[in-house]
């Protein structure tokens, strides 16, 4: 008889999907590369043939959760028409998707057909404190650049979107604002946001939240129609 052929990527993603699972049910530091295996169904030795330490396999984790995260956002917004509409989804998406209230709460019954089973809202919710615990980690290890170095690559793809966006909408900036220092500016108040709700100095019922947005689509909407308006050229 001959040996039964496994299909590379296959076993691949289902290691990676086994590892995810592990780590948001036991944490990262708690999990062993002997419970991956068996929850998987392969030996240990294999295991170490797709991935020889438990760290390469976190970072396929990672990688996976946010490909889905990139395939989610871009899903939104190119079902949308105008550079307006796509703008102020991202928005949504940048202001309202994390795991301490909820993660697009107002969306969670609009399940498409060929929507995959785990919503990548979810991925991304669940593994927030996963991504955490490895933060301190790398703090502690030898592994901080690298670490660094890889969310920084998802960070700059993130700030590129929002700029395009940002010219494509072609709204009137303030004095001393450009497209590319607005985009820093939505980003760095996105992480500030993330860390008061993790920390409990933001309440998590997404009122604040809710706020914020507004303000922004708001202004937006009222400078697009300032920009659009022959009778507001003086």
């Amino acid at each position: 008889m001959s040996p039964k052929i496994v299909d590379r990527e296959q076993r691949h993603r289902e290691i990676l999907t086994a590892a995810f699972e592990l780590f948001i049910e036991k944490g990262y530091h708690k999990t062993t590369l002997g419970e991956i295996s068996r929850a998987v169904g392969i030996g240990q030795g294999t295991l170490y043939y797709y991935f020889p330490t438990k760290d390469e396999i976190f970072w396929g984790v990672y990688d996976l959760m946010m490909s889905h995260m990139e395939a989610g956002v871009q899903k939104r917004i190119q079902a949308l028409e105008t550079p307006l509409e796509k703008l102020e989804e991202f928005l949504k998406v940048l202001f309202l998707n994390f795991p301490e209230v909820g993660l697009f709460e107002e969306n969670a019954t609009s399940k498409t057909e060929d929507q995959e089973e785990e919503p990548w809202q979810i991925i991304v919710g669940g593994f927030s404190h996963v991504l955490m615990e490895f933060w301190l980690q790398a703090e502690r290890s030898n592994q901080r650049e690298q670490f660094y170095q890889r969310i920084a690559l998802y960070q700059k793809a993130i700030l590129k979107d929002i700029q395009k966006l940002l010219e494509e909408v072609g709204i009137v900036l303030p004095n001393g604002l450009d497209h590319e220092l607005t985009a820093h500016l939505l980003m760095a108040l996105h992480d500030g946001l993330s860390i008061q709700l993790r920390m409990g100095a933001l309440q998590q019922d997404n009122s604040i939240l809710h706020r914020i947005l507004n303000i922004f689509l708001q202004q937006l909407r009222s400078q697009q129609t300032e920009s659009t308006d022959p009778s507001a050229i003086k």
